[in-house]
């Protein structure tokens, strides 16, 4: 497989990441909003807030893999001109995400249970308890907006979730105003008002969706949301399988983090502090390969039905080095600017002194985190994500969590090194993980795709 830049393929993938992009910026903007607001209310809301929240996203961002996971194949039947199959995707992946987001909304009920046996103070634990349990009345909206969005990703129009999202996250500041600190004669709802207001950005985002794929010429021409008569429990299962590994390795993945932010607690507050900050960057940076990986695994779907082995090269060059470019370039300009980066998120002396030698390792991470972020895409859009949960699990958890706890605690490897350990077993892990999954997109396409369909005209699509 020749690794080539081609400009064409690399202008297609960037229209495609660029609306991706700023709509995963509008819903960390949410985030962002919420925590402020409702932090400016009390810090018990905050608190209580910051909990439920962790546990909504590691109960919903794993199950919203299955529909990332279907996006691929949308688009491969694109690809191979074929919209009855797409119709009958969207059939079977709308079943699968019902009976998906019943789970979600189960397991949402049941950590706010749990929330409410933690021994902390009352209010944080009424906080947390009430978010969950309302938030929970939002997720059949979240998975069917998701379900809608397999959709327009998988036909090429990334352009619909940017509006969506970019609507929600100005519904979303009025909504809080109204709920947390109470308005237009409704009471004061403190946090918990956070979880009305996102519910009802949920409703909206999906009303306003479903307005624009209505418009969508493909969507009226072949019908695409017209329901398949018969529920098919063989392909349903099929989008499961490829839906398991994503889920499981983001679960592990937010495991990872969750745990280093406990470990950092015990070396003291400054370096909690840092490490925090250095988490919130790192979340917001990871959009833009997130974003391109998003649109790798949508081009090499595309290809892949077409056909077109020449334009699924190409779609891989053109990730790759476009994506180690992007990675290079910003490496340099987060060391560059470290210190404006670091004076927007503290001015403690301390907290900043920890930062601006860790920075060195945020320069180093960047490459290995789109390298490791574009594997798996391209594994997405083939349709081999096994190799993801194998890889994430035991190179995470037997690599990662073993080499941080020694060099942020012992001396064997000339340390301890406190915090910075865990940034460099982490950046260590990144760079192995990428390694599987590009070697794993080399073997296949040495080995071929023998699924394959079409004659390759695609390509140029």
């Amino acid at each position: 497989m020749d690794l080539i830049l081609d400009r064409k393929e690399a202008g297609r993938l960037m229209s495609l990441a660029a609306p991706i992009l700023l709509g995963s910026l509008a819903t960390t903007g949410m985030a962002f909003t919420d925590t402020v607001m409702a932090g400016r209310y009390s810090s018990d809301d905050l608190a209580g807030l910051s909990l439920a929240t962790a546990l909504y996203l590691l109960i919903l961002l794993p199950l919203l893999c299955l529909m990332t996971a279907v996006t691929p194949v949308i688009s491969s039947h694109r690809g191979a001109g074929d919209p009855g199959r797409i119709q009958e995707t969207m059939t079977q992946l709308g079943r699968a995400a019902a009976l998906t987001a019943l789970a979600a909304v189960l397991l949402c009920l049941a950590g706010s249970t749990a929330a409410g046996l933690l021994d902390l103070e009352p209010r944080v634990v009424d906080v947390a308890r009430d978010y969950t349990r309302i938030i929970a009345l939002g997720i059949p909206f979240a998975f069917a907006f998701g379900w809608i969005r397999a959709l327009t990703d998988g036909l090429g129009n990334t352009v619909i979730t940017m509006i969506c999202c970019t609507a929600g996250l100005v519904c979303n500041v009025g909504l809080n105003y109204v709920f947390i600190y109470g308005h237009l004669g409704l009471p004061a709802l403190g946090g918990k008002g956070c979880a009305v207001a996102t519910d009802l950005v949920q409703i909206l985002m999906f009303l306003l969706q479903i307005l624009l794929v209505r418009r969508m010429a493909a969507v009226r021409a072949h019908r695409l949301l017209s329901p398949h008569p018969h529920p098919d429990p063989a392909l349903i299962m099929r989008y499961f399988r490829l839906a398991f590994p994503l889920g499981l390795a983001v679960f592990f993945e937010v495991g990872i983090f969750s745990l280093f932010s406990v470990l950092a607690s015990f070396m003291g507050s400054q370096a909690m502090a840092a490490n925090q900050i250095l988490f919130n960057f790192m979340s917001v940076v990871y959009m833009l390969p997130m974003s391109l990986s998003h649109a790798a695994s949508i081009r090499t779907g595309f290809h892949l039905g077409a056909g077109s082995f020449r334009g699924m090269e190409l779609t891989v060059g053109a990730t790759l080095i476009t994506g180690m470019i992007l990675a290079l370039a910003l490496g340099i300009l987060s060391y560059l600017f470290r210190w404006e980066i670091i004076s927007f998120y503290t001015g403690d002396p301390q907290v900043r002194e920890l930062l601006t030698d860790a920075f060195i390792c945020v320069a180093v991470y960047q490459i290995g985190d789109y390298c490791q972020t574009a594997g798996t895409g391209i594994l997405r859009g083939i349709q081999d994500t096994a190799v993801i949960s194998v890889a994430s699990v035991g190179v995470y958890w037997l690599f990662t969590v073993p080499c941080g706890l020694v060099l942020c605690f012992t001396s064997l490897l000339g340390g301890p090194y406190g915090f910075y350990g865990l940034w460099v077993a982490l950046c260590i892990s990144l760079y192995m993980l990428a390694l599987i999954y590009l070697k794993r997109v080399s073997t296949r396409f040495r080995q071929g795709f023998s699924g394959m369909t079409g004659s390759g005209a695609g390509a140029g699509s």
